[in-house]
């Protein structure tokens, strides 16, 4: 050695730049992939090349590299809840792929591949559905309508998506309305083709809508809707099974797309008839179901509970506490109890990995008991 200095070896402050920018770029590329939905657990990395310059303007840069990341997100998985695929930018991230108001449906592919969104009882219309008068009845019915995959591309050329398996939709059902907190909520439910030729049912609903169908109380109206979803997932899960097995043979093929139109119809009956239960029951009757829920438990489970069943939830901006036996509970950031329910663990992990569920600081439990306390 000559002690010279290794003039082919960066500088310690160089390389201690570098070792920032490198760890800025791993997390923007992390956050970007959640906000395209491509973080799903067990998924290889996924590559996308970035390009900077000196004359790239920030703007530039973050439009650019999230532009990437979501090419990229798409390419993996044109599948992504509560959207459905936009042939036009060839995106589920874009905002053609997923409705503009509450009470809208999926209308079909325009020309273009892009997405079309219109109003529930519009949508009727457009369909020559004769009942829409019933919407506005009093009481107002529940209506269901099963839409099959020629209707939805009538308008889609070819260039753009018609006969492509990236998002095939075998077809669908249009829901509406259903009231939720003073809104009227629509729904469309879809039975899926993606490119392995698998089945999926996606389900177009805001995402504050499912959650709340979701966590509804046994027994509610909204609760039977849950279950009838659920019940058309396992449903089609089964057929799924044997449509792999059937990909080379059409005739059998044609015979399970009959079997999902079946899954489809028995699905648009129940979503009507679970309407008119809801109108014929009494608010005693609703407040009757919730009554197994396990409110007296709520302070004795603020107590006990551990550091880490204490969480913030993003959406609703609560603080929910998981106590024994799967109890939860729902407070007011100012203390103020909500509600209390039982919430299957499989469900606080999902929402915990979709980061709806914030684990809370130590400090901020500590006044949020005291809060709790002094109420």
């Amino acid at each position: 050695m000559d002690g010279k200095e290794d003039l082919d070896k960066p500088s310690e402050a160089l390389q201690c730049e570098a070792a920032a920018a490198y760890a800025a770029l791993q997390r923007f590329h992390q956050l970007a992939l959640a906000e395209c939905a491509a973080d799903r657990d067990g998924d290889a990395p996924l590559p996308v090349t970035l390009e900077w310059s000196p004359l790239t303007t920030f703007d530039q840069f973050v439009s650019d590299a999230f532009a990437r990341c979501r090419a990229a997100a798409s390419e993996r998985g044109p599948i992504r809840e509560r959207h459905v695929y936009c042939y036009h930018c060839r995106s589920v991230c874009c905002e053609h792929a997923k409705p503009n108001s509450h009470s809208c449906v999926f209308a079909g592919y325009a020309d273009t591949g892009r997405p079309k969104w219109m109003e529930f009882c519009n949508f009727l219309l457009a369909v020559d559905d004769d009942r829409v008068d019933l919407l506005f009845a009093e009481p107002p019915a529940v209506l269901a309508r099963v839409i099959g995959r020629r209707t939805l591309i009538t308008e889609q050329l070819e260039s753009y998506g018609r006969k492509s398996i990236t998002y095939r939709i075998l077809g669908q059902v249009v829901a509406g309305y259903i009231t939720m907190r003073g809104l009227c909520f629509a729904l469309t439910i879809q039975v899926v083709e993606g490119k392995r030729h698998r089945l999926a049912v996606q389900v177009i609903m805001s995402e504050e809508a499912c959650e709340t169908i979701a966590d509804a109380a046994d027994g509610s109206s909204l609760n039977r809707i849950h279950n009838a979803i659920a019940t058309t997932r396992e449903q089609i899960r089964k057929i799924d099974n044997q449509w792999q097995a059937a990909q080379p043979n059409r005739k059998r093929k044609k015979e399970l797309t009959n079997q999902i139109f079946s899954v489809l119809n028995h699905l648009a009956a129940s979503l009507e008839r679970k309407g008119r239960q809801h109108r014929r029951r009494s608010r005693h009757a609703e407040e009757r179901s919730s009554q197994n829920r396990p409110v007296h438990k709520a302070r004795d489970d603020i107590r006990t509970a551990r550091v880490q069943d204490f969480f913030r939830d993003e959406i609703k901006r609560s603080i929910v506490v998981i106590g024994k036996n799967r109890r939860s509970h729902v407070f007011t950031e100012a203390g103020r109890h909500i509600t209390s329910l039982h919430i299957p663990t499989d469900k606080i992990e999902s929402r915990c990995r979709r980061k709806r569920y914030c684990p809370m600081a130590t400090a901020d439990i500590t006044r949020f008991r005291e809060v709790v306390a002094a109420t």
